[in-house]
């Protein structure tokens, strides 16, 4: 994905994170950035942040990878 972007002129960033330049990539789509952020959001608290994900963070990632699908 970094060689394609790169190629397109959307390198990442020394100081971009592999998680930022993938949202970055990613919400750049016209009408997704929302649902990307939530995504990471989510992500970056269970990955990093030592959040148990409940019922109520799964039905939001589901609601955003719909959004993200439809968009």
């Amino acid at each position: 994905m970094e060689e394609s972007a790169a190629d397109a002129g959307q390198g990442r960033a020394p100081t971009e994170t592999p998680a930022e330049f993938t949202a970055r990539v990613i919400g750049g789509r016209h009408g997704i950035a929302a649902e990307v952020a939530v995504l990471q959001r989510l992500y970056e608290q269970v990955r990093f942040g030592g959040l148990v994900a409940d019922e109520g963070d799964r039905r939001s990632a589901a609601d955003a990878l719909r959004g993200i699908k439809a968009g």
